[in-house]
């Protein structure tokens, strides 16, 4: 297209933009729906599987809003120790993005409220592009939260 605008023409403006299937925030969102699809209740506690807790614990918007060694203390601890299951109450102790990513959301309704708390804490800590991105997935969410349609369970 830019190739077919005539010589004469000095000054254009070109938007481009740029898919959300392209971004970042397309994994995060499947790595968060995985990690509720697979929490599972053990000794009465909600715990996570491993692959969904490293997955999200090395996905780079978790990275820039989370304490790095932190993260990566506990990813070597689940890979060393072999654990399958993680409880929630372990990142609830660590607390900030760690409570609030991994905690157990059973009711389906409440996922809307669950994913938005989640952009509104990793946006402080991206790039303006990356923010920006996260505020488009922010808003796609508010819109389904308001078609008031019941979501169903999560499989």
């Amino acid at each position: 297209m830019l190739g077919a605008i005539p010589e004469g023409i000095d000054k254009v403006n070109v938007t481009m933009g740029c898919s959300l299937l392209a971004s970042s925030g397309v994994s995060l969102f499947q790595l968060l729906e995985r990690l509720q699809a697979d929490c599972r209740r053990k000794d009465g506690q909600d715990c996570f599987y491993h692959r969904n807790v490293t997955g999200l614990l090395e996905h780079p918007f978790f990275i820039a809003a989370a304490d790095r060694e932190t993260s990566r203390g506990l990813s070597a601890r689940i890979r060393t120790e072999n654990l399958i299951f993680i409880p929630a109450a372990e990142f609830l102790a660590i607390g900030g993005i760690y409570a609030t990513v991994f905690r157990a959301v059973p009711d389906t309704a409440d996922i809307p409220a669950y994913l938005k708390e989640i952009i509104e804490q990793l946006q402080a800590a991206q790039t303006p592009f990356e923010r920006e991105s996260l505020y488009h997935f922010h808003k796609c969410v508010a819109q389904l939260e308001n078609t008031g349609l019941p979501i169903s369970t999560i499989e």
